[in-house]
């Protein structure tokens, strides 16, 4: 992607650092944990396959990584209370894509 820009990888680094106010691989991070969240909320897949679904092939890498963005593991976050909306025990789990 640097190169497509014209800049070094610590430059475009950089830039967008400042620009967005994270690094590239924290904002991957949020959003893989963010979409991890609202399958937990959504679907009653187990924790393994959301794991798997967000781009983790560790479940404790996933646990850990959630856990610190989210302020309580998977299974605390699959436990608390629901927005009224229930779940969606839909088949369909899709491999995270960063774009999307």
């Amino acid at each position: 992607m640097a190169k497509d820009v014209g800049l070094t990888t610590f430059q475009l680094s950089r830039l967008f650092g400042r620009v967005v106010g994270k690094s590239m691989p924290a904002l991957l991070r949020e959003r893989r944990m963010h979409r991890a969240a609202e399958l937990l909320r959504s679907t009653g897949h187990n924790i393994g396959d959301v794991a798997f679904a967000v781009g983790y092939y560790s479940i404790s890498a996933f646990s850990r990584a959630f856990s610190r963005e989210m302020g309580m593991t998977p299974s605390e976050y699959r436990r608390r209370p629901t927005d009224g909306q229930g779940t969606d025990t839909s088949p369909g789990l899709q491999p995270f894509a960063a774009g999307g």
